[in-house]
């Protein structure tokens, strides 16, 4: 029940930002992006053995790029993580995320500013909770953690049409030390 009403939020929040007008906002020249994820993750650290928390995620993210450079957006996931001897888990993961574009085709000079923005290097990090639920015999047991996750998304834009990959590293501080891993996801929304 907990999942169905954070993608009911995830969604009244896109609809809400699709309604707004692209000239009404007063920052200058706004993009909003909205785009589905999917892909997969892994937590490197992990003991020998113990099932993976992330495993194969589906989820969204919808943001703007403020100045053409800047993006500022938020994501959510939901990993169906993996099961082995007797525990199973999944994981739920979500934040905000800032970056800056490079537009690869206007940076050599190879395209004008309306042609230029179709394919797009954007470093970026995000921050936000990963909530890892265990369940053995029955029980079910909740962990969040803050996360951190540096990474780079390549964007393709055709018209309103956005296509994507981004590859990050994904880092989680603990009083036992840190985790880390490793996340991929592919990218498919619209650009307006």
């Amino acid at each position: 029940m907990r999942h169905l009403s954070l993608a009911s939020v995830a969604l009244f929040v896109i609809a809400g930002a699709l309604a707004v007008p692209k000239s009404a906002w007063a920052l200058g020249p706004v993009d909003l992006e909205v785009a589905a994820r999917g892909g997969l993750g892994f937590i490197a650290s992990e003991p020998s053995g113990a099932p993976n928390p992330l495993g194969f995620g589906l989820g969204g993210r919808a943001g703007v790029d403020l100045f053409t450079s800047y993006y500022v957006g938020v994501t959510g996931l939901y990993y169906f993580g993996s099961s082995s001897d007797g525990i199973s888990t999944h994981s739920v993961q979500y934040g905000v995320d800032v970056g800056y574009n490079i537009y690869l085709l206007k940076l050599i000079g190879l395209a004008p500013d309306a042609v230029g923005k179709l394919l797009d290097i954007r470093p970026q990090v995000g921050i936000g909770n990963l909530t890892v639920t265990s369940e053995v015999d029955g029980v079910s047991q909740d962990a969040s953690n803050l996360y951190l996750e540096p990474g780079v998304t390549g964007l393709v834009s055709v018209g309103p049409l956005l296509l994507g990959l981004d590859v990050n590293a994904l880092w989680i501080p603990s009083a036992n030390g840190p985790n880390t891993g490793v996340t991929v996801h592919i990218q498919l929304g619209i650009k307006l």
